[in-house]
C-alpha cells in the first residue's frame, strides 16, 4: 500500500515544484539570479523543516505517517494559492515576486520532512535481510513515476494555453495520495517485519541445534557394535584366574 501511494504523491510533490518555477518564469519573468537565491532559500528551508517537525515527533509522539500527510497537505495549500491565479486579476496565486520566495519556503519547508519521512517510514517496516532488495523497489517506484506528472501537466497546459490550471490535476492527486497513504498501517507493517525475523531466526536456530547428522550416525554404529560383542545377559568375566589349592606337604 504504501508504496502504491508514494508512486504517486512523490511524482506529485516533484511535479509541484517543477509548474511552480515554471509560472515563476513564464508570468513573473523572474531572472537567474532570484533562482539561485530562491534555491539557496530552499535549502535552508528544508533543513528548517527537518529540525521543526523532527521537534514535534518526539514531543507529541507522532507516527511518520501523519507527518507525511502534513506535508502533503502543505503542497495541496500550495496548488490552491496557485490556482487562484488562474482568475483574472486575482490579486494573488504567483502573479508577484514576493510570491516566489514564498514558493521556495513553502516547497523547502515540506519537501525534506516529506523525502525523510517517507523514507524512515518504508524502513521501519522492510524485514531484516530484505534491505537491498526493497529499497531498489522504493528507489524505482520513486524515480519511476517521474515521467507521469510532468506528462499531464504538459497535456493540461498545451491544451487550455493556462499553466495555472495544471494545479487542479496537482491538487486532486494530493487528495488521492493522502487518500492511499491514510490506509497504511505502520504499527502492522512493523509488526509483519518482527514476526518474519523471528521465522528466519528460528529456522537458523533448528538449522544450527540439528547438528552434524554423519556424527548421530557413526555413534549409533559404534553403540551397535558395543551390544553386539558384549551381550547384555552375559556375566562379567574376571581378571583374575581361580585360585589352585595350596600344597602343604
Amino acid at each position: 500500500k504504501f508504496l502504491v501511494a508514494y508512486f504517486f504523491y512523490s511524482d506529485t510533490y516533484s511535479t509541484v515544484a517543477s509548474v511552480g518555477i515554471l509560472v515563476i518564469q513564464q508570468e513573473l519573468c523572474m531572472p537567474s539570479s532570484s533562482l539561485g537565491i530562491l534555491v539557496i532559500e530552499l535549502l535552508f528551508a528544508a533543513i528548517a523543516g527537518i529540525v521543526f517537525f523532527r521537534f514535534v515527533e518526539k514531543r507529541y509522539d507522532i507516527s511518520a505517517v501523519p507527518l507525511v500527510m502534513v506535508g502533503m497537505c502543505g503542497y495541496g495549500f500550495m496548488c490552491a494559492i496557485g490556482l487562484v491565479g488562474a482568475f483574472e486579476g486575482a490579486p494573488i496565486g504567483f502573479v508577484n515576486i514576493w510570491e516566489a520566495y514564498v514558493f521556495g519556503l513553502f516547497h523547502g519547508f515540506f519537501l525534506g520532512p516529506i523525502q525523510s519521512y517517507s523514507r524512515a517510514l518504508f524502513a521501519s517496516m522492510v524485514p531484516k535481510g530484505e534491505e537491498a532488495t526493497l529499497f531498489a523497489i522504493y528507489g524505482l517506484t520513486d524515480k519511476g513515476s517521474s515521467w507521469l506528472g510532468p506528462l499531464i501537466a504538459g497535456a493540461i497546459a498545451q491544451a487550455t494555453g493556462n499553466v495555472r490550471l495544471t494545479f487542479v490535476y496537482l491538487l486532486a492527486m494530493i487528495v488521492f495520495s493522502m487518500y492511499l497513504l491514510k490506509s497504511v498501517d505502520q504499527a502492522q507493517g512493523i509488526a509483519d517485519a518482527s514476526r518474519g525475523n523471528q521465522v528466519e531466526g528460528a529456522e537458523e536456530e533448528d538449522s544450527e541445534g540439528s547438528g552434524n547428522p554423519l556424527v548421530v550416525i557413526e555413534s549409533d554404529a559404534v553403540e551397535y557394535q558395543l551390544a553386539q560383542a558384549v551381550p547384555l545377559d552375559a556375566e562379567p568375566r574376571s581378571e583374575v584366574g581361580p585360585r589352585e589349592p595350596f600344597n602343604y606337604g
